[in-house]
Protein backbone atom coordinates (compact mmCIF):
# COMPACT_ATOMS: atom_id res chain seq x y z
CA UNK A 1 0.00 0.00 0.00
CA UNK A 2 2.75 2.49 1.23
CA UNK A 3 4.50 1.63 -2.51
CA UNK A 4 0.78 2.53 -3.93
CA UNK A 5 0.87 6.03 -2.40
CA UNK A 6 4.68 6.42 -3.56
CA UNK A 7 4.28 5.64 -6.95
CA UNK A 8 0.70 7.67 -7.46
CA UNK A 9 2.15 10.52 -5.74
CA UNK A 10 5.27 10.52 -8.36
CA UNK A 11 2.57 9.75 -10.80
CA UNK A 12 0.54 12.93 -10.05
CA UNK A 13 3.26 15.69 -9.85
CA UNK A 14 4.66 14.13 -13.40
CA UNK A 15 3.12 17.27 -15.08
CA UNK A 16 4.42 19.61 -12.74
CA UNK A 17 8.19 18.52 -12.61
CA UNK A 18 8.00 18.27 -16.61
CA UNK A 19 6.78 21.85 -16.61
CA UNK A 20 8.95 23.46 -14.16
CA UNK A 21 12.12 21.64 -15.53
CA UNK A 22 11.32 22.81 -18.86
CA UNK A 23 10.17 26.58 -17.98
CA UNK A 24 13.93 26.63 -16.38
CA UNK A 25 15.56 25.27 -19.64
CA UNK A 26 13.61 27.36 -21.60
CA UNK A 27 14.61 30.85 -19.81
CA UNK A 28 18.12 29.46 -19.89
CA UNK A 29 18.24 28.64 -23.67
CA UNK A 30 16.80 32.24 -24.67
CA UNK A 31 19.22 33.81 -22.50
CA UNK A 32 21.95 31.78 -23.44
CA UNK A 33 21.20 32.70 -27.36
CA UNK A 34 20.41 36.27 -27.02
CA UNK A 35 23.38 37.27 -24.75
CA UNK A 36 25.93 35.28 -27.24
CA UNK A 37 24.76 37.06 -29.54
CA UNK A 38 25.40 40.13 -28.38
CA UNK A 39 28.49 39.33 -26.81
CA UNK A 40 29.82 42.45 -24.94
CA UNK A 41 27.22 44.53 -25.25
CA UNK A 42 25.06 42.89 -23.12
CA UNK A 43 27.74 43.03 -20.59
CA UNK A 44 27.78 46.80 -20.74
CA UNK A 45 23.82 47.07 -20.71
CA UNK A 46 23.65 45.55 -17.53
CA UNK A 47 26.20 47.18 -15.83
CA UNK A 48 24.62 50.71 -16.40
CA UNK A 49 21.71 48.95 -14.61
CA UNK A 50 20.92 50.84 -11.11
CA UNK A 51 22.82 48.01 -8.12
CA UNK A 52 19.62 47.22 -6.18
CA UNK A 53 18.05 46.19 -10.00
CA UNK A 54 21.21 44.22 -10.79
CA UNK A 55 21.06 42.70 -6.96
CA UNK A 56 17.65 41.69 -7.25
CA UNK A 57 17.95 40.22 -10.70
CA UNK A 58 21.21 38.34 -9.41
CA UNK A 59 23.26 39.37 -12.46
CA UNK A 60 26.94 38.96 -12.89
CA UNK A 61 28.60 40.42 -15.18
CA UNK A 62 31.80 39.27 -15.32
CA UNK A 63 31.19 37.01 -18.74
CA UNK A 64 28.00 36.38 -20.57
CA UNK A 65 27.83 33.16 -19.01
CA UNK A 66 27.95 34.95 -15.57
CA UNK A 67 25.42 37.16 -16.85
CA UNK A 68 22.55 34.79 -17.61
CA UNK A 69 23.36 32.11 -15.26
CA UNK A 70 23.27 34.67 -12.17
CA UNK A 71 20.17 35.69 -13.57
CA UNK A 72 18.62 31.86 -13.64
CA UNK A 73 20.03 31.05 -10.27
CA UNK A 74 19.35 34.05 -8.75
CA UNK A 75 15.90 34.54 -9.33
CA UNK A 76 14.27 32.36 -11.95
CA UNK A 77 15.31 28.54 -11.00
CA UNK A 78 14.97 29.66 -7.32
CA UNK A 79 11.52 31.06 -8.16
CA UNK A 80 10.31 27.72 -9.90
CA UNK A 81 11.61 25.38 -7.39
CA UNK A 82 9.54 26.94 -4.81
CA UNK A 83 6.48 26.82 -6.47
CA UNK A 84 7.02 23.21 -7.08
CA UNK A 85 8.34 22.49 -3.39
CA UNK A 86 5.61 24.70 -1.45
CA UNK A 87 2.64 23.16 -3.28
CA UNK A 88 4.62 19.87 -2.91
CA UNK A 89 4.86 19.92 0.63
CA UNK A 90 1.18 21.60 1.17
CA UNK A 91 -0.07 18.71 -0.86
CA UNK A 92 1.52 16.31 1.14
CA UNK A 93 0.10 17.02 4.25
CA UNK A 94 -2.88 18.03 3.43
CA UNK A 95 -4.58 17.02 0.06
CA UNK A 96 -5.71 13.57 0.87
CA UNK A 97 -7.58 15.36 3.54
CA UNK A 98 -8.77 18.54 1.01
CA UNK A 99 -9.96 15.31 -1.69
CA UNK A 100 -12.43 13.60 0.93
CA UNK A 101 -9.98 10.42 0.91
CA UNK A 102 -7.90 10.64 3.57
CA UNK A 103 -10.10 8.42 5.16
CA UNK A 104 -10.27 5.21 2.92
CA UNK A 105 -6.58 5.39 2.65
CA UNK A 106 -5.85 4.97 6.41
CA UNK A 107 -8.26 2.36 6.42
CA UNK A 108 -5.21 -0.10 4.65
CA UNK A 109 -2.54 -1.24 7.79
CA UNK A 110 -0.93 1.87 7.03
CA UNK A 111 -0.28 4.52 9.46
CA UNK A 112 -0.39 8.66 9.14
CA UNK A 113 3.36 8.64 9.74
CA UNK A 114 4.07 5.96 6.48
CA UNK A 115 1.54 7.80 4.62
CA UNK A 116 3.29 11.39 5.73
CA UNK A 117 6.33 10.21 4.76
CA UNK A 118 5.73 8.65 1.06
CA UNK A 119 4.31 11.99 0.12
CA UNK A 120 7.75 13.41 1.03
CA UNK A 121 9.77 11.47 -0.44
CA UNK A 122 7.71 12.48 -3.73
CA UNK A 123 8.58 15.49 -3.28
CA UNK A 124 12.26 15.13 -2.45
CA UNK A 125 12.50 12.86 -5.52
CA UNK A 126 11.09 15.38 -7.58
CA UNK A 127 13.13 18.33 -6.49
CA UNK A 128 16.66 16.23 -6.94
CA UNK A 129 14.71 15.37 -10.61
CA UNK A 130 14.59 19.36 -11.30
CA UNK A 131 18.32 20.34 -10.43
CA UNK A 132 19.92 17.58 -11.92
CA UNK A 133 17.71 18.32 -15.06
CA UNK A 134 18.85 21.40 -14.80
CA UNK A 135 22.87 20.76 -14.09
CA UNK A 136 22.86 18.48 -17.31
CA UNK A 137 20.37 20.73 -19.54
CA UNK A 138 22.05 24.19 -18.92
CA UNK A 139 25.63 22.25 -19.50
CA UNK A 140 23.90 21.21 -22.87
CA UNK A 141 22.54 24.40 -23.68
CA UNK A 142 25.86 26.02 -23.10
CA UNK A 143 27.58 23.43 -25.21
CA UNK A 144 25.13 24.07 -28.03
CA UNK A 145 25.24 27.99 -28.03
CA UNK A 146 28.98 28.29 -27.44
CA UNK A 147 28.85 29.96 -24.58
CA UNK A 148 31.55 28.85 -22.25
CA UNK A 149 30.45 28.14 -18.66
CA UNK A 150 34.19 26.41 -17.17
CA UNK A 151 33.91 29.98 -14.58
CA UNK A 152 30.74 28.72 -13.31
CA UNK A 153 29.59 26.28 -10.89
CA UNK A 154 26.63 25.19 -12.23
CA UNK A 155 26.61 21.74 -10.39
CA UNK A 156 27.12 23.47 -7.17
CA UNK A 157 24.38 26.11 -7.86
CA UNK A 158 22.12 23.53 -8.49
CA UNK A 159 22.61 21.51 -5.23
CA UNK A 160 22.25 24.84 -3.52
CA UNK A 161 19.08 25.17 -5.22
CA UNK A 162 18.23 21.72 -4.06
CA UNK A 163 18.53 22.74 -0.59
CA UNK A 164 16.39 25.86 -1.01
CA UNK A 165 13.32 23.61 -2.38
CA UNK A 166 13.78 21.36 0.70
CA UNK A 167 13.75 23.51 2.72
CA UNK A 168 10.71 25.66 1.88
CA UNK A 169 8.98 22.84 0.80
CA UNK A 170 9.56 21.05 4.26
CA UNK A 171 8.11 24.25 6.06
CA UNK A 172 5.21 24.40 4.05
CA UNK A 173 4.68 20.82 4.53
CA UNK A 174 5.03 21.44 8.71
CA UNK A 175 2.30 24.34 8.84
CA UNK A 176 -0.20 22.08 6.46
CA UNK A 177 0.04 19.39 9.02
CA UNK A 178 -0.27 21.66 11.97
CA UNK A 179 -3.29 23.29 10.54
CA UNK A 180 -4.86 20.42 8.14
CA UNK A 181 -5.19 23.94 5.36
CA UNK A 182 -3.66 25.32 2.14
CA UNK A 183 -2.68 28.12 4.26
CA UNK A 184 0.95 26.65 4.56
CA UNK A 185 1.64 27.63 0.98
CA UNK A 186 0.37 31.42 1.26
CA UNK A 187 2.72 31.42 4.61
CA UNK A 188 5.71 29.63 3.27
CA UNK A 189 5.62 31.55 0.03
CA UNK A 190 5.30 34.84 1.85
CA UNK A 191 8.44 34.21 4.26
CA UNK A 192 10.55 32.88 1.34
CA UNK A 193 9.63 36.38 -1.10
CA UNK A 194 10.57 38.60 2.10
CA UNK A 195 13.54 36.57 3.03
CA UNK A 196 15.02 36.91 -0.64
CA UNK A 197 14.07 41.03 -0.84
CA UNK A 198 15.91 41.42 2.57
CA UNK A 199 18.68 39.32 1.47
CA UNK A 200 19.14 40.54 -2.34
CA UNK A 201 18.74 44.28 -1.24
CA UNK A 202 20.05 45.24 1.97
CA UNK A 203 23.59 44.89 0.66
CA UNK A 204 22.96 47.65 -1.32
CA UNK A 205 23.40 49.35 1.59
CA UNK A 206 26.79 49.01 3.63
CA UNK A 207 25.17 50.13 7.08
CA UNK A 208 22.33 47.28 6.81
CA UNK A 209 24.71 44.72 4.87
CA UNK A 210 24.87 42.53 7.85
CA UNK A 211 21.49 41.73 8.50
CA UNK A 212 21.08 40.05 5.68
CA UNK A 213 23.27 36.82 6.40
CA UNK A 214 20.16 36.56 9.08
CA UNK A 215 17.51 35.05 6.74
CA UNK A 216 16.74 32.06 5.11
CA UNK A 217 17.28 32.63 1.88
CA UNK A 218 21.20 33.62 2.58
CA UNK A 219 21.87 29.77 3.37
CA UNK A 220 20.98 29.64 -0.21
CA UNK A 221 22.67 32.48 -1.91
CA UNK A 222 25.07 33.96 0.48
CA UNK A 223 28.28 31.61 -0.29
CA UNK A 224 28.15 32.75 -4.28
CA UNK A 225 27.78 28.88 -5.32
CA UNK A 226 27.80 29.99 -8.90
CA UNK A 227 31.59 31.45 -8.83
CA UNK A 228 32.39 29.76 -5.70
CA UNK A 229 31.63 25.92 -5.54
CA UNK A 230 29.15 24.19 -2.82
CA UNK A 231 28.99 25.83 0.29
CA UNK A 232 28.92 23.07 2.35
CA UNK A 233 28.18 24.80 5.56
CA UNK A 234 24.64 26.40 3.80
CA UNK A 235 23.63 23.32 2.23
CA UNK A 236 24.23 21.34 5.48
CA UNK A 237 21.90 23.71 7.17
CA UNK A 238 19.45 24.11 4.77
CA UNK A 239 19.21 20.21 4.75
CA UNK A 240 19.10 19.89 8.31
CA UNK A 241 16.46 22.31 8.59
CA UNK A 242 14.45 20.37 6.06
CA UNK A 243 14.67 17.18 8.06
CA UNK A 244 13.83 18.57 11.18
CA UNK A 245 10.27 20.45 9.54
CA UNK A 246 9.51 16.98 8.12
CA UNK A 247 9.84 15.41 12.02
CA UNK A 248 7.99 18.03 12.78
CA UNK A 249 5.20 17.55 10.26
CA UNK A 250 5.15 13.91 11.67
CA UNK A 251 4.70 14.91 15.44
CA UNK A 252 2.18 17.52 14.41
CA UNK A 253 -0.10 15.24 11.83
CA UNK A 254 -0.03 12.55 14.60
CA UNK A 255 -1.52 14.94 17.14
CA UNK A 256 -4.06 16.70 15.10
CA UNK A 257 -7.63 15.39 14.42
CA UNK A 258 -8.11 14.88 11.16
CA UNK A 259 -10.68 15.54 8.31
CA UNK A 260 -11.55 11.94 6.80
Amino acid sequence: MLTGVFAKGLRDRTTSTVAVIVGTLLYAGLGMGVYASFDDAALDFVDEMPEAIRSIYGTDTSTSAGLVLGAMFGLMAPLLILVYSISGGTDASTGEERSRTLGLLLANPVSRTRVLLAKAGVVVVGILVFCVAIWAGVEAIAALTGIDTSEQEVLAASMQVAGLGLMFGGLAMAIGAGTGSSIGSGITAGIAAVSYLVTTLLPTEPDLERFARFTPWYLYSGGDPLNEGVDWPGLIAMLAIAAALVAMSVVLVNRRDLRE
